[in-house]
């Protein structure tokens, strides 16, 4: 059963429950600022499978956030 969301609000901080099972980081790229780094990682979320696979692959250095 998938459950996610906040528990134990009463002690002031909400804990957020996670469903996923750990990840491996597969990308890594720098070189931003705070506000180039969230545009390329909205670019990024909104890419194809077969275009992160070709990113993670070394492939996709040129994508910019179309």
């Amino acid at each position: 059963m998938w459950r996610a969301g906040f528990v134990s609000m009463r002690r002031g901080a909400a804990q957020n429950i996670f469903a996923r099972a750990p990840m491996s980081i597969v990308y890594v790229e720098g070189g931003h600022e705070r506000d180039s780094a969230c545009r390329r990682e909205r670019a990024i979320k909104r890419l194809s499978p077969e275009g992160k696979r070709r990113l993670i692959a070394g492939q996709g250095e040129g994508l910019t956030d179309a």
